[in-house]
């Protein structure tokens, strides 16, 4: 006997019917291939992707793509965004893949958070920017096996959050805050006056040991 079973909610999500709305042959320069784009709106109203791309090596980079309407049009940086720069991150020796994109009212720019490769595995490095033109690089912020992070866009109890996933032999998801438990806490240091400084990850207190 066969039971049908229905939810009587509309699909969340559904795929665009110009899909795919990016692909390599759109590239301006020699790449092989384009894939998981971080997204977000402009104040101008139009649609940034924040491409993850793969070059002939196999080695990633960022690369920015515009548009108005974000499905055709898409104005692509004439070069990469955002390189690997392993000498001063030598975590990004295998490339920078998977960003996350979140507009951070409190700091009137965008965090991005992707996912560095080094050669010990991923993990979570993060940027600041404005304009996606310049960045402000904090370096690796949680190490390996995360990535796949996201920072949600406001405080929680005057702490950061951040959203990320685990891979060690298989996928886990978790939210670091404070009192999150297991991982690192987020916390914005201010400069007196208020400026914005950094974005400082505090570890976790050690639980006391028990014997026997």
């Amino acid at each position: 006997m066969s039971i049908a079973t229905t939810t009587g909610y509309e699909p969340l999500l559904l795929r665009h019917s110009a899909n795919p709305i990016l692909t390599g042959q759109d590239w301006p320069y020699s790449i092989n291939s384009v894939f998981n784009a971080g997204a977000t709106l402009l104040q101008d109203g139009s649609t940034l992707l924040l491409c993850r791309v793969e070059d002939r090596r196999g080695l990633s980079h960022l690369c920015a793509a515009r548009s108005r309407n974000g499905v055709d049009g898409w104005l692509i940086d004439s070069e990469p965004t955002l390189m690997p720069n392993p000498i001063e991150y030598p975590e990004e020796i295998w490339g920078i893949e998977d960003p996350r994109i979140t507009f951070v009212p409190e700091l009137q720019q965008y965090v991005v958070t992707f996912t560095s490769y080094s050669r010990g595995g991923p993990g979570v490095s993060l940027a600041l920017t404005k304009d996606f033109r310049s960045f402000d690089r904090y370096g690796v912020i949680m190490p390996p096996d995360d990535k796949d992070s996201a920072l949600l866009p406001r405080r929680i109890d005057g702490y950061w959050a951040l959203i990320l996933g685990h891979t060690c032999g298989f996928r886990t998801l978790r939210i670091c805050a404070t009192g999150a438990g297991t991982g690192s806490f987020w916390k914005h240091a201010v400069e007196p006056g208020g400026t914005p400084t950094r974005l400082v990850c505090l570890r976790r207190p050690s639980r006391p040991r028990r014997d026997g």
